[in-house]
């Protein structure tokens, strides 16, 4: 079933930090990569400084407990962190990026964070 949703309603509740909304936008640019500009020029003039990090790595090297860490530290000075983790589905490395979220289960539960998982849907190592 198909839902649609108004994307600028769904944009005001995210900037009130609703996480629904906030996955149900990410589902939208997943699914439908034509709305991604649409949806992120509501955030040009974004008063807030945020931060985009990436981490990468082979399956075992400690990407999960690094974020962890990482996150404990920011959320201890009052950061709020949204978490992406791409499952990469590359039929050479059959790991999974952050995969391992037992690590991360008390982060899970913090008011302010946010994590989510996409499967890299068939591009090479989640690129």
């Amino acid at each position: 079933m198909k839902r649609n949703y108004d994307i600028d309603v769904l944009i005001e509740k995210f900037k009130k930090k609703d996480k629904i909304a906030l996955a149900r936008l990410i589902t939208l640019v997943e699914n439908n990569p034509e709305t991604t500009t649409n949806i992120f020029n509501n955030f040009d003039s974004s008063e807030n400084d945020s931060y985009i990090i990436g981490i990468t790595g082979s399956p075992g090297v400690g990407k999960s407990t690094l974020v962890n860490a990482f996150s404990k530290i920011l959320l201890e000075n009052g950061k709020s962190i949204g978490i992406i983790s791409v499952d990469p589905t590359s039929p050479f490395t059959g790991g999974a990026f952050l995969a391992d979220r037992v690590r991360m289960t008390e982060l899970s539960l913090h008011t302010n964070i946010f994590i989510r998982r996409l499967a890299s849907r068939c591009y090479k190592d989640g690129i």
